[in-house]
């Protein structure tokens, strides 16, 4: 009792020594560099309210907003002033571009200037954050703040400064007190303080990756996170008092908090901690009573330094998630490695005070080194402060001589220690003979209890140190060694609550996740988020829980007079939240004018009423209007074909007679584009009735939709395709490619476009090597030759949905083809016919073909790859000039082996009976013996004429330049010599003729 009576005067007179170096702090520290950099002036839009905040997308707004708050460049001081983040922004801060913080321009009679409005990050990020002022205090993106919300910002950068450094906020509250809310910040600024300090705690280095200093009640951090490595100054000479340390805190969220209740819950700290006497992940300095910090996690290494010449300070106030500190700690876990040079350093906690306060659901998994004495694997110095439900996984180095090293807590008076049990081990690297080291707990006293306590059998002895008297565990107070195997069996965990608080892990039991709701109102719904880290909520982190307003919105309609949430939602909403909302907490409210008044029951009059449902601390408020009875009127228009007679709207239900007006938008517009035009293009259109209010009925106004549509066909072909058209593309052969899914839309308005696409073979046109495998097997059957390839497909496209392919039609289609420049002409006398090849899934099938004016056509139900391909025939019924024919000369001649390369001559006398133009002569002869080496004429008979050897050594052409062949002598004969080369050995006799064929005369 005398302890607990000494405690409480202490911190007294602690607290009444705090404020008064406060004050002086306050007064000497905030000679802050508020001056700005004069530059244009920025509109900003937006009012500055709450509820029309500034909008803020580039700098120089964010530069304005700033001079706004701390009165600079001629801007009217508005503390109060609202913001909200557009966009990103880049400060591109350096040495000559520093950012002055907002709020904290000067501080007069105990007021520091303080931001108090809200500024809404809306998840963005401000980078290039720089400031380096080694003489500053109250440094950040804020400076300082009260009675301020700030939220869902990230700053990224490097801060330098004084003290009260924090990313977000360097110092909350003043005289006038603090209440700010810090909500989903992320810090990922570095911060240094080169400070070397005093051993004033109010007055030295308060570090913190969210807010370094905290002044009075009423702050509450909720959901942030630390990503950057924070570091103070190391004391490297003694100070005027000869103090070799100073008093330095560094925190991952908090660093230093004083005279009022601090609330840090939900927050995550992953940067590098370092500092002389106060170091933690979370808060290194917490001593406002009934302080919290629950669900809170460290992943950064926490770094207590060595201070002047090398000495290590006696307290060091070293803790994974709190230093110093007289608060609750719930739900927390530390999983960086700890390095202390000094003594009190705790897994989670280095000081908490106070049989109001516990440690419960805590876990550290971090390794301890380099500690002096006071070391606990959760709390290193707790007396009369229960801890319960917690565990450690992480080892502890000891290097001493010094005693109070545990696994769990160090001391334990006047409180129990239960539920607990150490995974770790204790490794002593010096021997040390006081039995002041425990697994569970080093030393026991006055009042202790340890219950229900296991530690790990490793080989270190002890579960429990020697009580004050060193003779052993103060009595009720027992720990159990267990093996690996029994700490996987949940049966050794006898009395633990597996339920609610544990569950079995792989090596040992685990601490169950416990969600932490926050609630915000947006209309008609209201959000439940868990803002605990690493949430394992079912369905995700967020629920929703929507208010919908009843659908009775006419006396005697068929709607239902209550308002309704989904019983879906409802159900995902209260598992995940544990609340237990219903439909029997909604309320109803009827508005006349300014009175409200509350309803027993859902009404059912004309009125205009409120739904309300409370949900936790917030109430959904949902407005309706109950009106006069409409007569359930409803409008429908056909639609029709563009250029056609149009349909006029069709009302039913009008039976009292009141005035109809109709109005007509693009579908899918705004209304203000109503218009009473009735429209005659192509589209999809809304039609509108209104019908008139009267004393009996209120007014309707009732929609139907209808489409104005077309049917559009065509044929697309690619440059070096000949010209195609489809002969009966009409619309019944079009609709006739509909399924019966598209044949409603299209009935239902959808316009119709059908389209033949013909590409001919080419680089980006590739036909199958299969299928020109099985259209050359057809044609060579038939004789004939491969002339060009086709590709045609057929496409559907239904209104705005994505053309499809038709590869098969019910109907035939009937499709004429130009001719290919290529293929159009044969040689003189001979006639060309064509023939069409399809190849459809492997099968080559010739089609029955027509040919005419130099187009081709044919049908088909098939698309796929085509083949035109062509026959020449000598032309025997052509008009040509008669001709006699004489051979002169040799007929036949000897030939042998000797003799390759030797030459026959044969002379041909030709008679006509009339004048030519031009000739064909096909020699005949065997052509595997004998080659056409040379071909002359009579000059005399043929005048101007040459002499053309054409198609190899086959065909032979004479052509008048001039006039026509003719004798001069009124013969009709001309000569013509042709010299044949022998190509291979043979004997015998050889025939040698002449075909002849004639253009005619002119």
């Amino acid at each position: 009792m005398d302890q607990l009576k000494m405690k409480k005067v202490t911190k007294v007179v602690f607290a009444s020594v705090l404020l008064f170096a406060l004050a002086l702090s306050l007064i000497f520290a905030l000679s802050s560099y508020a001056a700005t950099t004069a530059r244009a002036e920025v509109t900003l839009s937006g009012s500055g309210t709450a509820a029309d905040p500034y909008l803020i997308g580039t700098k120089a707004e964010l530069e304005e907003f700033r001079d706004i708050i701390i009165g600079a460049n001629g801007q009217t001081q508005n503390r109060t002033a609202c913001a909200r983040l557009t966009a990103d922004i880049d400060l591109e801060g350096n040495e000559s571009n520093q950012w002055v913080p907002i709020g904290n321009s000067g501080y007069t009679n105990g007021d520091y200037n303080s931001f108090q409005g809200i500024f809404d990050g809306a998840d963005h990020t401000v980078s290039g954050l720089y400031i380096n002022q080694p003489s500053k205090t109250c440094l950040g993106f804020f400076g300082n703040a009260r009675n301020a919300t700030i939220k869902r910002l990230t700053v990224r950068g490097s801060i330098t400064g004084l003290r009260r450094l924090g990313g977000i906020v360097g110092s909350i509250g003043d005289s006038y007190g603090s209440n700010c809310t810090i909500y989903k910040c992320t810090n990922e600024c570095t911060i240094y303080s080169p400070y070397e300090g005093t051993s004033d705690a109010t007055t030295g280095n308060h570090v913190g990756g969210i807010v370094g200093y905290v002044y009075k009640n009423g702050t509450v951090i909720n959901a942030c996170v630390n990503k950057g490595n924070i570091s103070t100054a190391v004391r490297t000479t003694p100070n005027n008092n000869g103090y070799t340390y100073h008093e330095a805190y560094a925190g991952g969220i908090v660093g230093f908090s004083i005279n009022g209740t601090l609330t840090i819950k939900n927050c995550v700290n992953y940067g590098n901690i370092s500092s002389a006497t106060g170091v933690a992940g979370i808060v290194a300095y917490a001593t406002g009573e009934n302080s919290v910090i629950t669900g809170c996690f460290n992943k950064g290494t926490i770094t207590s330094n060595p201070t002047w010449n090398g000495s290590t300070p006696s307290d060091c106030k070293c803790g994974g998630i709190a230093g110093m500190t007289y608060a609750d700690i719930t739900h927390c876990g530390n999983e960086g490695n700890i390095v202390a040079h000094g003594s009190n350093v705790g897994g989670i906690v280095s000081f908490v005070y106070g049989a109001d306060y516990e440690v419960s659901c805590c876990y550290n998994t971090g390794n301890i080194s380099g500690a002096t004495y006071g070391v606990g694997g959760i709390v290193a110095q707790g007396s009369y402060v229960p801890v319960t439900n917690c565990y450690n996984a992480g080892n502890i180095t000891i290097n001493t001589t010094s005693g109070n090293i545990a696994g769990i807590i160090t001391s334990v008076y006047n409180s129990t220690t239960s539920y607990v049990f150490n995974y770790g081990r204790l490794i002593e690297n010096v021997s040390y003979s006081y039995k002041a080291r425990g697994a569970i707990v080093a030393t026991t006293g006055n009042g202790a209890a340890v219950n229900h306590a296991y530690y790990l059998n490793t080989g270190y002895g002890r579960g429990i140190g020697w009580n004050s008297n060193k003779s052993g565990p103060e009595a009720g107070c027992s720990s159990t060694a267990l093996t690996a195997e029994q700490m996987r069996n949940q049966s050794s965990f006898a009395g633990w609550d597996f339920d609610n608080v544990w569950y079995m892990g792989a090596d040992h039991p685990e601490l169950r996740h416990v969600h932490d709701f926050s609630y915000e109102l947006e209309g008609d719904t209201v959000t439940a988020t868990c803002d605990r880290p690493f949430c394992t909520v079912a369905g995700g982190e967020v629920h929703k829980l929507t208010l919908h307003a009843p659908t009775l919105d006419t006396v005697g309609g068929e709607g239902s007079p209550l308002a309704t949430l989904d019983e879906t939602e409802l159900a995902s909403f209260n598992a995940a939240t544990g609340l237990n909302v219903t439909t029997a907490d909604i309320v109803y409210q009827v508005r006349q004018g300014d009175e409200v008044t509350d309803l027993a029951e859902a009404p059912t009059a004309r009125g205009d009423y409120t739904a309300m449902l409370p949900v936790n601390d917030l109430v959904i408020r949902v407005d309706y209007k109950i009106d006069k009875p409409r007569q359930n009127v409803s409008v429908s228009m056909g639609s029709w074909t563009e250029g056609e007679p149009a349909c006029d709207p069709v009302l039913v239900g009008n039976l009292a007679g009141l005035p109809v007006t109709y109005f007509y938008k693009v579908r899918g517009a705004e209304d203000s584009t109503y218009t009473t035009v009735k429209p005659g293009l192509e589209g999809y259109y809304t039609v509108k009735a209104v019908v008139a209010e009267s004393e009996t009925y209120s007014e309707e106004a009732v929609t139907a939709n209808f489409s104005i549509k077309v049917i559009r066909t065509s044929v697309v072909t690619e440059e070096g395709t000949p010209n195609s058209v489809v002969d009966n593309l009409d619309e019944d052969l079009a609709i006739s490619l509909l399924s019966e899914e598209e044949q409603t839309l299209y009935d239902g308005g959808e316009s119709l476009r059908v389209y033949l696409e013909v590409k001919a073979e080419s680089e980006t046109t590739e036909i199958s090597a299969e299928d020109k495998t099985a259209a050359r097997a057809a044609v060579e059957e038939s004789g004939a030759s491969e002339g060009m390839y086709l590709d045609l497909s057929l496409f559907k496209k239904i209104g705005e949905n994505e053309p499809t392919a038709v590869h098969e039609s019910e109907n035939a289609f009937d499709i004429t083809v130009d001719v290919p420049e290529e293929l159009a002409t044969p040689d003189f006398g001979y006639i060309r016919t064509y023939s069409v090849i399809r190849v459809h899934n492997g099968v080559a099938t010739e089609l029955p073909t027509t040919y005419a004016n130099g187009k081709i056509s044919f049908s088909t139900d098939r698309f796929s790859t085509y083949l035109i391909a062509y026959s020449d025939n000598f032309d025997e019924d052509g008009d040509y000039i008669e001709f006699t024919t004489t051979v002169t000369g040799e007929l036949v001649r000897y030939v042998d082996d000797q003799n390759i390369g030797d030459t026959v001559t044969v002379t041909y006398k030709i008679t006509h009976n009339d004048g030519f133009n031009s000739l064909l002569l096909i020699p005949q002869y065997d052509t595997e013996v004998f080659s056409i080496q040379s071909i002359s004429a009579s000059e005399v008979a043929l005048g101007a004429a040459t002499v053309t050897q054409g198609d190899g050594t086959k065909k032979i052409l004479l052509e008048n330049t001039g006039a026509k062949y003719a004798s001069l002598d009124g013969e009709n004969e001309f000569f013509l010599t042709v010299t044949y080369s022998i190509l291979a050995p043979a004997a015998g006799e050889f025939e040698f003729g002449l075909d002849l064929t004639s253009e005619g005369e002119n």
